[in-house]
């Protein structure tokens, strides 16, 4: 899946996942919720 505000970065074991909303200061949104929700299900 594409995601518009979630990055994914693997390191071996190791993932960082960060989001990025600039123009709203990094608010959380439903959109933002249901990516990271995704995210973590993928784990």
């Amino acid at each position: 899946m594409t995601y518009d505000y979630v990055t994914i970065e693997r390191h071996g074991p190791v993932a960082l996942v960060t989001f990025d909303r600039k123009r709203n200061l990094n608010a959380f949104d439903s959109k933002l919720v249901l990516e990271l929700t995704d995210v973590a299900r993928h784990f």
